[in-house]
């Protein structure tokens, strides 16, 4: 029985943070969440720490705000797509087995690229990356297929104007840059990013695609640069071919 009301009293807070953040966009101090919850702060801290701890709540270190956190944000994107979600995975293990580099499935949301699932490298040497992973759009592979549908005005609405945030050396620092590499990715069908999130690593990404033609998702594989720069070519024609199979099987 504890158990159970130990689970319902974390959910009633991830709800309150839920509500709140999709009200006001912000997130939520402990005081403020004991107060909406009717319960004490010393319970409300330790609620919030333990669904932190889990992924499931994150906080700002500057703010001290809890908001929803990226595993959550993960988990709900997956249930809105099962069948994406399950037409995907046999294809992004093969898709793995083949590059032998972290392959990532990965949607929009809220502005930013969200990694939904993501199969490791073999490699003691690879990307960073995890199920919940949120990215900006204007310096990866994969932000760049999704914005690849887009006008410029609807691009610029989203990533905002420049100069853009640095990551690795190689990202845009322009709006025409990345709008350059936009139309890039829409003439070709795929992307890359060397050195643009972080400096050591490069991303091929594709776009998967829904019945009506729109773009649903990425997929897109990323490891260390010094393999990924000399295997680009067959990276390239292998995301490529797991993108068109996803669509077709998962339209």
């Amino acid at each position: 029985m504890t158990a159970y009301t130990n689970i319902g009293r974390r959910l009633e807070l991830v709800a309150c943070l839920l509500d709140h953040e999709a009200s006001t966009g912000r997130g939520m101090g402990v005081v403020s969440v004991a107060s909406r919850a009717g319960r004490e702060k010393s319970q409300i801290s330790r609620g919030l720490a333990a669904l932190a701890h889990d992924g499931l709540v994150g906080r700002d270190h500057d703010s001290l705000e809890f908001s929803v956190g990226p595993a959550l944000l993960a988990l709900a994107a997956q249930a809105g797509a099962p069948d994406l979600v399950s037409s995907a995975m046999p294809v992004l293990e093969r898709l793995g087995a083949v590059t032998g580099e972290r392959v990532d499935l990965a949607v929009l949301h809220d502005g930013q690229v969200l990694t939904i699932e993501s199969i490791a490298s073999s490699s003691t040497v690879q990307a960073v990356g995890w199920v919940g992973r949120r990215t900006p759009l204007h310096c990866t592979a994969a932000g760049r297929v999704l914005l690849a549908p887009m006008t410029a005005a609807e691009v610029t609405a989203l990533v905002g104007s420049s100069p853009f945030p640095t990551g690795g050396p190689n990202g845009p620092r322009s709006r025409a840059e990345l709008m350059r590499r936009i139309d890039a990715a829409r003439r070709d069908g795929w992307a890359l990013a060397d050195g643009e999130l972080d400096s050591d690593v490069t991303a091929i990404a594709a776009p998967i695609s829904a019945a009506d033609g729109r773009t649903r998702a990425a997929v897109a594989v990323s490891g260390p640069s010094f393999r990924m720069r000399s295997a680009a070519e067959g990276v390239v024609a292998a995301v490529c071919r797991a993108a068109a199979e996803v669509s077709r099987v998962g339209a």
